[in-house]
């Protein structure tokens, strides 16, 4: 059982997150990723979008209208997107939930479909549109979307594991009575790496430590650091 010493504040190196000891880092931050695998969503749709297109009126040996399937694309993205995001679905957290995304980009892109074929209704515009190729954009679609989610599970999930991701810089502060176990303290720094922080120093508030000096210390290391 290792125990904090109460004369120094200062985290010791076998206590520090996996993050604060690891080499190579990716070029992309934690926060970034939503709006990465967003932009790789829209990406995927409307070329999903355009090569169904294409497909179904080479099947059909029809002229290929790339405005429609192109105007199609933007409407289900649109809808699909937001949804998804407003939803939390693109934090790298929600990423690594593989029943979690299946389950939701299903629903969603169902209905980012029937919101889509209700438009076209409204606006009597449907007979403009194959209803072939849309739905073979569907389906193309709905599996691209599913591959590309599984895909960033297996890059994000090992990421966040190793802590590559550049987090927050932050100060952790804990009150909490020693003894103090290793285990314990790695699980409370990964649960923190795991949500986009990295923890550049911890401070104890103890019984046997004079919370006013605590205080001091974390100012004077906040202030001469890059802690966000």
């Amino acid at each position: 059982m290792t125990t904090l010493d109460p004369g120094t504040l200062e985290v010791r190196q076998q206590w520090r997150p996996t993050s604060s000891r690891t080499r190579w880092r990716w070029p992309v931050r934690y926060t970034s990723i939503p709006a990465v695998v967003c932009a790789f969503d829209v990406f995927l749709i409307l070329t999903t979008a355009v090569l169904a297109g294409n497909l179904y009126s080479s099947i059909q040996e029809a002229n290929v209208d790339l405005s429609r399937y192109t105007m199609t694309a933007i409407v289900i993205a649109a809808i699909f997107v937001p949804l998804l995001y407003n939803r939390g679905l693109y934090s790298p957290v929600a990423l690594v939930n593989l029943k979690s995304q299946v389950r939701n980009i299903l629903g969603l892109w169902t209905i980012a479909f029937l919101a889509f074929a209700s438009l076209a209704f409204a606006l009597k515009v449907g007979s403009d549109f194959s209803r072939g190729a849309v739905l073979l954009f569907g389906v193309v679609g709905l599996v691209t979307i599913l591959l590309h989610h599984a895909l960033r599970r297996t890059i994000v999930g090992p990421a966040l594991e190793i802590g590559a991701l550049r987090g927050r810089r932050s100060i952790l502060l804990c009150m909490h009575e020693p003894p103090w176990a290793d285990d314990t303290i790695q699980a409370i720094a990964r649960d923190f790496v795991r949500h986009g922080y990295e923890i550049m120093q911890f401070f104890h508030f103890g019984t046997d430590i004079p919370k006013k000096r605590v205080l001091e210390q974390v100012i004077a290391f906040a202030r001469g650091s890059d802690v966000e």
